[in-house]
């Protein structure tokens, strides 16, 4: 696992007392985490090692989506827009971007996969601070399962980055993003969302 600056305890005590509002901004989640992996297919279509895993990303990450709306309905939660917090887009923002040849193109594709799974990893290390931190059966079964399944997109995403440059790079670079994560995490946001708070 990608060794990320921890969750405070303030953040589980926040999120145990806002139990629904994760529940919503984790199906937002699930949502974009589909759309970023279909991003990858189109971009990169000549790579089928890519392509194939993503597309399986995708349909996992849809099938969460539908599992949380479940969830949603059963609790009378209505599924509506919610403003994101700026995590993601933060993160976007360090993303070296492409020139014009496809050679210029691989620093932008390793950092967008990288990204990702840094996404992934911050999922992962809130669901495991959650999921023993709250009384409700449910939602401890569902943050333990989202927290394991999130762990392994984290490792594919790496694994893929490190088709497009070689492992030492991919090293150097994850070790950059991760210090930049850590600050954006750690910034005050409100309000409380799986990815700030």
């Amino acid at each position: 696992m990608i060794p990320l600056r921890p969750t405070t305890d303030r953040w589980v005590a926040r999120a145990c007392a806002h139990l629904e509002d994760l529940l919503l901004d984790h199906a937002h989640c699930e949502k974009k985490a589909a759309s970023t992996a279909i991003g990858f297919v189109f971009r990169c279509p000549e790579n089928a090692r890519l392509v194939l895993a993503a597309s399986r990303l995708a349909r996992e990450e849809l099938l969460h989506f539908e599992r949380l709306q479940e969830i949603l309905r059963a609790r009378s939660v209505t599924f509506r827009r919610l403003r994101p917090s700026d995590y993601a887009g933060q993160l976007v923002g360090h993303v070296r971007r492409a020139r014009s040849t496809e050679k210029d193109l691989l620093p932008q594709i390793v950092d967008e996969l990288l990204v990702a799974a840094l996404i992934e990893a911050r999922s992962t290390e809130r669901f495991r601070r959650l999921a023993p931190a709250i009384a409700d059966g449910e939602l401890v079964e569902l943050f333990s399962e989202l927290a394991e399944v999130e762990a392994r997109h984290e490792e594919v995403y790496i694994d893929l980055a490190g088709d497009f440059a070689p492992a030492a790079r991919v090293r150097a670079r994850i070790a950059q993003l991760i210090e930049l994560e850590g600050n954006v995490i750690e910034s005050p946001q409100s309000p409380l969302r799986l990815h700030a708070g």
